[in-house]
């Protein structure tokens, strides 16, 4: 097993700012009518993303290992396991819950109830890279508005603002589509990191100010880009996409959020991911999706929520296609998520998810996340 980079203990002003941002959060929710939920970080079913990794339990190694292809290797030239825990867990079978099973226990209930004889290991096992799926059964069953703080797992190298677990921040709200989505997140911020309202720009308008081209003419994006990444727009969306992701993180990015905290929205439909799509004044198919960024960090990702399962495990699928082309492992569908959303049904929504340790590194000032883990 692989060494987890120590984090510094946090400071004693950084900690009673933690604590005080979490109650104001709470409150926040509360006041609005919100229940807050505890869903597992565990399960059997993801919802696949191509360019996020998770980690997998490993039943051979009695570790979590990343499901896809791992960003370094080891010296024998196995995948280096990039584990969130600090200490390896117990042999399976060894000192434990006294259940035969040590430390972290993968999900043992099944649709039809707890596996009686098999192995909870028998199957792969994943660490939840958000609270999503599980948050979306509690909404089709009738929850109502809910929100979060989930442990998050992600298989990436560390960073000043990456650790392989971190805490998320999400909440959904019945009867809400983006522009209420879009107000609620902005009133959070006011309540929590700037008292003025955030800017608010279309991602056409940011891409236009800070790349100089149109993201919907495929052509202008290519002679910007042209330099920055290898290829040749031509017809298709995921081509134009990674250009206009490098413009994105090069040329917008390090702009955004620059004075105010700034609400980037309507991305181009082929970046929809779980959110509905839509047609905006220009005539352009756009994703009901917005992005929060401060400074030039991003704080938060929301979407009027895609509530057709159908439409849904369409783009999962195609995203399971988007890992095996770039040598991934392609991952178990939410099934038990997608049954719901045929029956009872997903209702109106918008979701965000907010990364807080982010959040409070604005708060206080810190630089790296691991001055807030």
């Amino acid at each position: 097993m692989g060494d987890k980079t120590p984090t510094q203990p946090m400071k004693p002003e950084y900690l009673r700012a933690k604590s005080e941002l979490l109650d104001q959060l709470r409150e926040f929710f509360h006041g609005r009518g919100f229940a807050e939920v505890v869903t597992p970080i565990e399960s059997r079913e993801v919802i696949p993303e191509r360019h996020i990794e998770l980690f997998k339990f490993d039943g051979a190694k009695g570790d979590w290992l990343a499901a896809g292809p791992m960003p370094t290797r080891g010296a024998g030239g196995e995948a280096a396991c990039l584990s969130p825990f600090a200490e390896p867990r117990a042999e399976i079978g060894g000192e434990g819950n006294g259940d035969g099973h040590a430390g972290l226990h993968p999900a043992r209930q099944g649709k039809n109830g707890p596996a009686a004889s098999q192995s909870p290991f028998s199957s792969s096992v994943y660490l939840q890279a958000s609270p999503e799926m599980a948050m979306k059964q509690l909404l089709c069953r009738g929850s109502g508005p809910i929100f979060q703080f989930a442990k998050a797992f992600r298989a990436e190298e560390r960073g000043p603002l990456h650790s392989p677990e971190f805490t998320m921040l999400e909440w959904y709200r019945p009867g809400h589509d983006m522009a209420a989505g879009v107000d609620l997140l902005d009133e959070l911020i006011q309540a929590t990191l700037s008292p003025v309202p955030c800017k608010r720009t279309s991602y056409r308008d940011a891409i236009m100010e800070h790349a100089g081209c149109d993201p919907f003419d495929a052509a202008a994006v290519q002679e910007v880009a042209a330099g920055l990444i290898d290829g040749t727009v031509n017809d298709t969306d995921e081509l134009l996409d990674e250009f206009l992701n490098v413009l994105l993180a090069t040329r917008v990015e390090p702009h955004l959020g620059a004075e105010l905290p700034e609400i980037v929205y309507h991305y181009p439909a082929s970046q929809s991911a779980l959110a509905q799509t839509a047609i905006d004044d220009h005539g352009h198919a756009v994703a009901e999706r917005f992005e929060l960024y401060y400074r030039g960090v991003e704080l938060a990702n929301g979407y009027h929520e895609l509530t057709d399962a159908a439409v849904l495990r369409r783009r999962l699928i195609e995203a399971n296609q988007g890992r095996t082309a770039d040598g991934r492992e392609p991952l178990p569908l939410p099934e038990e998520m997608l049954a719901l959303m045929e029956s009872p049904g997903l209702p109106p929504c918008a979701g965000v998810a907010l990364g807080f340790d982010r959040l409070l590194m604005q708060k206080v000032g810190a630089e790296s996340i691991d001055e807030v883990l």
